[in-house]
C-alpha cells in the first residue's frame, strides 16, 4: 500500500473522506470542492489551520502524520486514508 498525499489539484474518494473528518473536526470546506471531491483553496487551508491547530508543519499538503491527526488514530485506518499498523 503506497503512502497517502493528497494535494492541491487531487481528486476522488479519499479526497471525500478528508472533507468528511475535516468537516467532523469544525474545519470549513467550500461546498463546490466537496461536490467535485476536490483539493482546492479551501481544503487547503483548512488542512493548514488543522496542522497548526495541532503543532505540525502548515503546509497544507496530506501526509499520513496529517491524515493521522485528522482520522485520530483508529478512526484513520478503518477510513483507508493511512495505512493500517501491523502487528508483529
Amino acid at each position: 500500500m503506497k503512502p497517502i498525499r493528497l494535494d492541491v489539484g487531487d481528486i476522488g474518494e479519499e479526497v471525500t473522506r478528508l472533507h468528511e473528518n475535516l468537516k467532523k473536526n469544525g474545519f470549513e470546506i467550500s461546498p463546490e470542492e466537496v461536490k467535485r471531491k476536490f483539493v482546492g483553496p479551501s481544503t487547503r487551508a483548512a488542512v493548514q489551520a488543522c496542522q497548526k491547530k495541532h503543532g505540525l508543519s502548515a503546509t497544507g499538503c496530506v501526509d499520513e502524520q496529517t491524515a493521522s491527526t485528522i482520522m485520530e488514530g483508529d478512526k484513520a485506518e478503518s477510513t483507508g486514508l493511512v495505512k493500517p499498523k501491523i502487528s508483529e
